[in-house]
């Protein structure tokens, strides 16, 4: 074919290539224009081990609490690795392979967490509160008035679990008007007991003995009686009618 009977053949096939060129640009932009290649996923690693709670303190024997460990990789996301648990001082806290914490006595304990070559630790702290007092001997007693009774006030303390609490403070208080004591400050023994004599004091009627300990108190009640003297007794039977 000439192509000189079409003058503008020669200026519609030069301008083909460019067209090209620019419809390629085209479809590379709307595919995003991202030539760089896609990256592969990391394997995790493990950064970090946190013990959680991060703080625990125990006020009663057999008081339980679990504890978890918490790992995280370079991404701070949490992953899954076995964890082993370890108490410094068994006698006073004890933790089994779940994590799980007990309190055995007055103490404290590190715990230490083990996971993936990491480790954190956590310091929990016994310390037995008195929640109750039970009075074991010496109650509904009677006496004469400025004397003292004839059995010992002997109390229990315990904590919240029942245990018995010792080497706690005692106080044994007797009010203004019913008398006095011979150990106002006992320590309780192994048993959680303490215990006093208690001299009634001049007033008559029914008189009360607070005990205390920790946040817990308990009244022991006695009866003041009126003394009596032997004559007067005397006297008052021989005023008694004969009978007929």
């Amino acid at each position: 074919m000439n192509t000189s009977s079409f003058p503008n053949a020669s200026y519609r096939t030069s301008r083909l290539p460019g067209v090209l060129a620019l419809g390629g640009v085209a479809l590379f932009l709307a595919c995003g224009g991202n030539t760089t290649q896609p990256q592969e996923d990391e394997d995790p690693v493990p950064t970090s081990l946190t013990i959680t709670p991060e703080a625990v303190a125990f006020t009663f024997v057999g008081e339980r609490r679990a504890l978890s460990g918490r790992v995280r990789d370079q991404n701070n996301a949490i992953i899954e690795a076995p964890v082993t648990w370890e108490s410094s001082d068994p006698s006073a806290v004890t933790i089994d392979g779940e994590g799980l914490v007990t309190a055995v006595a007055t103490g404290s304990s590190l715990i230490t967490a083990t996971a993936a070559g990491l480790t954190d630790t956590l310091t929990i702290e016994v310390e037995i509160v008195a929640a109750s007092i039970i009075l074991s001997s010496g109650g509904d007693q009677d006496a004469v008035a400025g004397s003292p009774l004839a059995d010992s006030i002997i109390v229990t303390v315990r904590d919240f679990g029942g245990t018995p609490v010792e080497g706690t403070e005692v106080f044994f208080r007797p009010d203004s008007t019913a008398g006095t004591v011979a150990d106002s400050v006992v320590v309780s023994g192994a048993d959680g007991s303490a215990g006093t004599t208690w001299t009634l004091g001049s007033a008559f009627g029914p008189v009360e003995l607070v005990v205390a300990a920790g946040d817990a108190e308990t009244e022991v009640e006695a009866l003041s009686l009126i003394h009596i003297s032997e004559p007067t007794r005397l006297r008052r039977k021989s005023r008694m009618p004969s009978s007929a």
